[in-house]
């Protein structure tokens, strides 16, 4: 059923639909809280695999586990950053948080390349850097500041 909601999701993402607001209604915000009541997060650690064949770590209760195991994390956004991203090529990841396009980034640019990854909070900069080690992500520098004091 949370899978079925994903795909709906997905697809009325592709047709702009979500964008729909009726006064305080947001069906985006909507449709998200449905599937996370159905399947809320995971209450253990998980590793996903990535396209790129790295792993990544998933703390257990991080809200975004579900869609990192079903690989239906930012898919389009995903398939788009792979197909611009090259060998020999500087990648900086801004908030990088778990290090899922840290990593996927470090596998493309390869040894000639270099990955910048910048993550200011401490829990989540030690998770980008746990998931560095575990694929060898020697091209990667990581960095444990924001890169501006506004939002």
């Amino acid at each position: 059923m949370w899978l079925l909601l994903v795909k709906i999701r997905t697809a009325l993402i592709r047709l702009g639909v979500l964008r729909l607001r009726i006064g305080r209604f947001d069906l985006n915000s909507f449709l998200f809280g449905i599937g996370f009541r159905l399947a809320p997060p995971f209450d253990r650690d998980i590793t996903v695999p990535l396209k790129t064949g790295q792993l990544i770590s998933v703390p257990a209760g991080h809200s975004a586990g579900r869609v990192y195991a079903t690989g239906t994390y930012e898919r389009e956004v995903t398939a788009l950053f792979i197909s611009l991203v090259r060998q020999g090529m500087t990648v900086v990841d801004l908030g990088a948080h778990l290090g899922y396009y840290t990593l996927i980034a470090s596998a493309l640019v390869g040894s000639m390349g270099r990955v910048y990854a910048f993550e200011p909070d401490p829990h989540y900069y030690d998770l980008l850097l746990r998931n560095m080690e575990a694929n060898g992500c020697n091209n990667v520098t990581a960095v444990p500041k924001a890169i501006s004091n506004q939002i």
